[in-house]
């Protein structure tokens, strides 16, 4: 009995953008979305996160991108981290990187000013220039917040800890934000 091939990460990775890309488009031709397609879309997504999460080959999470995520969490905020999809390392001129978003949405009445209800910091460690393995904080990073909602630098990742723990997140109530 002959078994099936063994689908690799990278294969994965492109079918699920492939069905991603039909969903969207099966409900575009729809005029609207199907409670079905959106429960297909969660899975979809949920698997390229997973994907996403998982570093590449002799790298790890950069000590300070580790902490940060870990008092996002510890505070209420969500926490999550997308490195170069499976594959990417074997083009010409590039190299691995990691994207690291914390975030959460504002409760109702939280802040006196506000003009919008979200913060969400994302910051990227590039391992360009760097020895193998390593990474370093690159550029500034983007940011939106309730009081300036327009995508803007962010701050050190010092002020973005205070931030947080200025603003934790109510612990039942963690929306969806990523």
């Amino acid at each position: 009995m002959a078994t099936a091939p063994v689908e690799t990460m990278e294969q994965e990775y492109d079918r699920l953008l492939e069905e991603r890309t039909a969903i969207i488009a099966a409900a575009k031709a729809a005029g609207s979305t199907s409670d079905q397609a959106r429960e297909q879309m969660t899975e979809v997504m949920d698997r390229i996160r997973e994907i996403l999460a998982i570093p590449p080959d002799g790298y790890t999470l950069p000590p300070q991108a580790a902490k940060l995520i870990a008092h996002a969490h510890a505070h209420g905020w969500q926490g999550e981290t997308q490195w170069t999809p499976p594959g990417w390392e074997r083009e010409e001129d590039r190299e691995p990187f990691v994207l690291v978003k914390v975030g959460r949405r504002m409760e109702p009445g939280e802040l006196e000013y506000s003009r919008s209800d979200v913060w969400l910091y994302q910051l990227t460690w590039h391992s360009r220039g760097c020895p193998p393995g390593k990474l370093r904080l690159f550029g500034a990073g983007k940011c939106r917040t309730p009081e300036n909602p327009a995508t803007h630098d962010a701050p050190s990742v010092k002020a973005i800890a205070a931030v947080i723990t200025q603003h934790p997140g109510p612990d039942a109530a963690r929306l969806a934000l990523f």
